[in-house]
């Protein structure tokens, strides 16, 4: 038996005739099955950039509908009315749609609380400020010129979208009340946001 074509083909580039009767027969079974796991696997990958395509899409519309707020209680200097110097409580719609107040509520515990009722349209990207100097007065209990008092206060807005009613609080702030007017607030952790000189 020789390695090479022969007259009676019997033999075919060097394969025995049975080799070559066997390559041919599974040969395109398993170029078919390869082709067939290649196009599954592709299908899969397809599937899995599909998926994280559309969860972030879905991310990106939650994020969108969301309501983002920044809340904030800072000194404000003497106001025009009475010369004395406040807080303000601001609240600065940072969504890209408007939301509606319902109400503000500074408290200092849980049973000692101010109700304020605002009821008004707060624009995407506008702010909203409350002078809170009489609530602080009256939650820190002063009833003369001469008494001096401190409280750790925070305030909480209650607003609604389309959607649901919902609530926002501020940290909390350590404010000292004397002669009627605001004299410092801190943020509770201790660190000063503003001082009288």
């Amino acid at each position: 038996m020789h390695w090479f074509f022969t007259a009676d083909h019997s033999e075919s580039a060097g394969f025995p005739l049975h080799v070559v009767r066997v390559m041919s027969g599974w040969l395109p079974v398993v170029i078919n099955s390869l082709l067939t796991a290649a196009i599954a696997y592709a299908g899969y990958r397809q599937y899995v950039v599909a998926q994280k395509l559309f969860d972030l899409q879905n991310a990106i519309e939650t994020q969108k509908n969301k309501v983002s707020l920044f809340l904030r209680i800072k000194v404000r200097e003497r106001d025009n009315v009475h010369g004395l110097r406040s807080a303000v409580v601001e609240v600065s719609n940072l969504s890209p749609f408007g939301i509606w107040l319902e109400s503000l509520t500074i408290f200092e515990t849980e049973h000692n609380t101010r109700n304020i009722q605002v009821e008004d349209v707060l624009a995407a990207g506008a702010t909203f400020r409350y002078l809170i100097r009489d609530e602080i007065v009256k939650l820190c209990g002063i009833t003369s010129n001469d008494q001096k008092a401190s409280a750790v206060i925070s305030a909480i807005v209650n607003y609604t979208t389309s959607e649901k009613n919902e609530s926002a609080e501020t940290p909390r702030y350590r404010v000292t009340v004397g002669s009627y007017e605001v004299q410092s607030l801190f943020l509770d952790e201790g660190k000063s946001l503003e001082r009288r000189t």
